[in-house]
């Protein structure tokens, strides 16, 4: 239920797609892959920060974070 809940105010603070990837039978631990799409990189920066600095903020604890940012170019040389 607040796995539910957090996912939730993510989609609908920062506009991001949610999954959870892994742990899914434990109810204390949980991993989400989160993804953005914007235009600009700095957008997409900054959107990263906040989203990482809410997640600092709730009363769970984060026991890491990984970036990956993928751009249409390099969508494109996988082709």
């Amino acid at each position: 239920m607040v796995l539910r809940s957090v996912k939730a105010q993510l989609q609908q603070r920062f506009g991001c797609s949610i999954a959870e990837v892994d742990h899914h039978d434990q109810w204390q631990r949980s991993r989400l892959t989160i993804a953005l799409v914007t235009r600009e990189i700095g957008d997409l920066q900054r959107l990263l920060d906040d989203t990482e600095r809410w997640l600092h903020g709730q009363a769970f604890e984060t026991a890491g974070l990984e970036r990956e940012i993928v751009t249409i170019d390099d969508v494109r040389s996988l082709a």
